[in-house]
């Protein structure tokens, strides 16, 4: 339950740890509380062969559109996993069953895809990554942004959600090139994410654990950047470095999200929309 993860968080914070934490969903017991482990969780797995064992399996697509739906919903990561490319433990090439169960969950929301049994014990793990990266960027070609994001009865009681609603639809409505997300905890790259606007997001921070857990996070890519204090300044190194890494090019629109001041762990509350 919720509780678990709560105790969990008591004993890290006292050992003075920051480590995210994914509740792994795989008992009936969960599915009743899901509503609230997606609130406490810094990310979910869905650990569809457990929760086959647990469950009837007819019911388990429908619990993984449900949770996935759900964490979208709430901004949280969730990591669709178990048997995924199961043939491939044996064999060079995964069945047309497993494609489409892999694009599925790409078309149903995942932000991740888990291999497990296919690399760490399967004859032909290289392949197997290689394949589950072919299926899942030949899906995500097909998929569209979130219909929130054009329902203007949409709204929250949550500013920063709404503040991100509108940064997405700013970058669909100009054609912007790029989303830039500055953060300190992840919070704003996660809240654009839930939109799933096919505008490229990169989010920038100057903690490396941040960074790490955004990879996470789907269709954000980030980046480690130090000083990022001052406004005006970090919007320019920002620009810069989108420059010589070729994230953007010349006469490209840009909508930069941030909450300011820039040094505090502050919600998002600025929207600024720049050209190169």
């Amino acid at each position: 339950s919720y509780h678990d993860i709560d105790a969990l968080r008591e004993i890290l914070l006292q050992k003075n740890a920051h480590n995210p934490i994914i509740a792994k969903i795989e008992k009936p017991e969960a599915i009743e509380d899901i509503d609230e482990i997606i609130s406490h969780s810094d990310a979910v797995m869905i650990a569809r062969g457990d929760l086959g064992v647990e469950m009837p399996t007819e019911e388990v697509p429908l619990l993984q559109k449900r949770i996935i739906e759900k964490c979208q919903n709430a901004s949280t990561p969730v990591i669709t996993a178990t048997q995924m490319l199961e043939s491939m433990v044996e064999n060079s090439l995964p069945t047309r069953a497993e494609a489409s169960d892999v694009a599925n969950a790409v078309f149903d929301g995942t932000d991740a895809v888990m291999l497990s049994a296919e690399t760490s014990i399967g004859k032909h793990p290289e392949a197997a990554v290689a394949m589950m990266k072919k299926i899942v960027s030949r899906s995500e070609r097909e998929c569209n942004p979130n219909p929130e994001l054009f329902s203007s009865s949409f709204r929250t009681s949550q500013f920063a959600i709404d503040l991100s609603k509108a940064a997405c639809a700013i970058a669909q409505d100009t054609n912007a090139a790029a989303i830039f997300a500055i953060t300190k905890t992840g919070r704003t790259a996660r809240h654009l994410s839930k939109f799933r606007v096919n505008t490229p997001i990169y989010a920038f921070t100057e903690n490396e654990r941040t960074m790490n857990f955004l990879q996470l996070v789907w269709g954000v890519s980030c980046y480690y950047l130090k000083n990022l204090e001052e406004t005006d300044s970090t919007l320019h190194k920002v620009k810069e470095f989108a420059i010589e890494q070729h994230l953007i090019e010349k006469d490209s629109i840009m909508v930069f999200v941030a909450g300011i001041p820039l040094q505090t762990s502050t919600e998002v509350n600025m929207i600024k929309l720049d050209k190169v």
